[in-house]
C-alpha cells in the first residue's frame, strides 16, 4: 500500500514547523554564549503565536484580520526587521547564520502579508 504524498503542506503547518525549528535551535543556543540574535529568537519564541493569530495565506479575504489587528502586527514585525537589520552577522556559526535567514525570511513573509492586508482593509473595493 502506498503512503499518499502530500503536494504542497498546508502553511500552518510550514509555520508550526519553523516555529519548532526556532524553539529547537533557542534551546541548544541558550547554552552557548548569548548574542543579539539568541536575544531576539527569545523574544520571537514567546511573542509569536500570540501575535501571529489569525493570519493565514490559505483562507479567503474574509479572514483578514481587523484594521487595528493588522496595524500591531505590522509594528511587531517591522520591530523585529529592524533589531535583525542591527545585528552584527559577521562572526556568526553556520548555524546562527541559518536561524538568523530562518527569521529574517519569516519576517518579510510577515511584513508583506500585512502590507496587502493593510491595502485590502484600507480599499476593500
Amino acid at each position: 500500500m502506498r503512503r499518499k504524498i502530500i503536494e504542497k503542506p498546508p502553511i500552518e503547518i510550514l509555520k508550526l514547523f519553523i516555529l519548532l525549528l526556532l524553539m529547537g535551535s533557542v534551546t541548544v543556543m541558550l547554552q552557548a554564549q548569548s548574542t543579539a540574535l539568541t536575544k531576539l529568537k527569545v523574544q520571537i519564541a514567546k511573542e509569536w503565536p500570540s501575535i501571529n493569530q489569525g493570519l493565514s495565506y490559505e483562507t479567503n479575504l474574509a479572514t483578514i484580520p481587523e484594521l487595528a489587528q493588522i496595524k500591531k502586527n505590522y509594528n511587531y514585525f517591522q520591530q523585529i526587521e529592524k533589531a535583525l537589520l542591527a545585528i552584527d552577522t559577521t562572526q556568526f556559526t553556520k548555524q546562527e547564520y541559518l536561524d538568523y535567514e530562518i527569521i529574517y525570511f519569516e519576517t518579510y513573509l510577515e511584513l508583506e502579508y500585512l502590507r496587502l492586508a493593510l491595502s485590502f482593509r484600507n480599499n476593500p473595493n
